[in-house]
């Protein structure tokens, strides 16, 4: 299996447009990352899901770069590092940047099969996504 940036990236947005996706992938043109954006349930563009591919791994994350993200979104993406939410089976970790820049990601090594890493990124969707849009919900601007 390759592990070129841009035969990977390409491979992972077939296999996620395959048989359905949670979100739609937002067009991109950098080699290393693909965006996927929540924009029908009222998210930010500063708030998305990426793969990223960097440093001999790619990551399935979750990322906010806006420094007015809700207390409450980082306190439950930090809570997440030490329980994954269900059905979600792969450790998370948190990073906190900067004041703009906080994720939370899992790594897979380079060579992992980019089917398993699409699975994954699903699987974090599903197990993410309603529980950030009710706290986008409940603590508006």
């Amino acid at each position: 299996m390759s592990t070129d940036s841009k035969y990977l990236k390409s491979e992972i947005v077939r296999l996620y447009a395959k048989g359905g996706s949670p979100l739609p992938i937002a067009p991109s043109d950098k080699p290393t990352v693909t965006k996927i954006y929540n924009y029908d349930a009222g998210w930010p563009e500063a708030l998305h899901y990426e793969f990223w591919i960097r440093g001999g791994r790619i990551e399935v994350a979750l990322h906010t770069e806006n420094e007015k993200s809700k207390n409450a979104l980082y306190s439950q993406m930090r809570s997440w590092e030490h329980t994954s939410p269900k059905p979600y089976p792969h450790k998370l970790r948190y990073e906190k940047r900067s004041a703009k820049y906080s994720g939370l990601s899992t790594a897979f090594d380079i060579s992992t099969d980019p089917k398993v890493i699409v699975n994954a990124m699903k699987l974090f969707i599903q197990a993410t996504s309603p529980v950030i849009t009710q706290l986008m919900n409940d603590y508006p601007n």
